[in-house]
C-alpha cells in the first residue's frame, strides 16, 4: 500500500493511508433509518416501500417521533442533507430519515443540523465510496 499523504513536523512523521476496506458506518452507528428512492443510486437502509406514498401510509411512518426529509445534491459527486440545497437542476428530495425510538431525543437536538450529523455516512457518500 502506498502513502496517500506524509507530513513531517518537529521530529514527528504522520503517514495517512487510504483504507482499502472501509466499513459503511450505517452498519454499526446510526440513530435512525433512511428510507430513500432514487432511480440511479441505492441509498439509505433497506425497505419494502415501493413509493413515498406507501411509506406515508405505513405504521412505521405513523409511529415515528421524528421524520426529517433527505435531500440529494448530485453534481460531480453526491452529497445528502436534511436541508434543501436550493438547486432545482441537480438536487431534490429523495426520501426521509426516521428515528429509532431510543435515539429520538438525540435527533430532536440535531434537527437543525445537516443529515451528516444524523447520518455519519455522508462523508463516505461524498467521497464516492458508495
Amino acid at each position: 500500500m502506498e502513502d496517500a499523504m506524509t507530513v513531517s513536523d518537529s521530529g514527528y512523521t504522520l503517514q495517512v493511508y487510504r483504507d482499502e476496506y472501509a466499513e459503511n458506518p450505517r452498519e454499526w452507528d446510526n440513530v435512525g433509518k433512511m428510507v430513500c428512492w432514487h432511480r440511479r443510486y441505492n441509498l439509505g437502509d433497506k425497505h419494502d416501500y415501493d413509493s413515498p406514498q406507501d411509506f406515508y401510509e405505513s405504521e412505521e411512518y405513523k409511529n415515528a417521533l421524528v421524520i426529517l426529509p433527505v435531500y440529494l445534491y448530485d453534481h460531480s459527486g453526491i452529497t445528502v442533507s436534511n436541508s434543501d440545497f436550493g438547486d432545482r437542476w441537480d438536487s431534490g428530495q429523495i426520501g426521509y430519515f426516521r428515528d429509532r425510538r431510543k435515539s429520538a431525543g438525540r435527533i430532536r437536538q440535531r434537527n437543525n443540523r445537516t443529515a451528516e450529523r444524523a447520518d455519519p455516512r455522508t462523508p463516505y457518500i461524498r467521497n464516492g465510496n458508495v
